[in-house]
């Protein structure tokens, strides 16, 4: 999705829908939120990035199962705290984000069943990753 009606036109084309199992990338100048996928509990892949506008990922509140999630490049994005209903990252995980300074809302997750990246962040604590016990 390339721009902010895609995002608000996402749960319409998929009425009723709450897994999504291909790959969502979300990337675009003008997205300032992501409200309309509130009713998604699972990705298949999860990517956001570039999106210099967008300030939280609210709207992500019910995810509760993603394959991997990238959340990269969000040049005002200052937590992640709608994710707090996660506890499942199969495969693998992927940050980075320069204002963002800790991970809270990811304290749900206990395993990433692949890569951990965390690059290019002003992360001053890791946060959140407490109850991460095998990656």
């Amino acid at each position: 999705m390339a721009n902010q009606s895609q995002v608000d036109a996402f749960a319409t084309r998929f009425p009723g829908c709450t897994e999504f199992s291909g790959a969502l990338l979300v990337t675009g100048n003008n997205i300032t939120n992501l409200n309309a996928l509130a009713s998604f509990t699972k990705f298949g892949e999860l990517g956001i990035f570039n999106c210099p506008l967008l300030q939280n990922l609210n709207g992500l509140d019910n995810v509760t199962s993603v394959g991997n999630l990238n959340i990269t490049n969000n040049a005002i994005l200052t937590n992640i705290v709608a994710l707090s209903n996660l506890t499942q990252i199969t495969r693998g995980l992927a940050i980075g984000n320069g204002v963002l300074t800790d991970l809270h809302g990811l304290e749900g997750v206990t395993a990433i069943g692949g890569l951990l990246s965390l690059s290019g962040n002003g992360l001053v604590s890791v946060r959140g990753l407490d109850n991460v016990q095998s990656i």
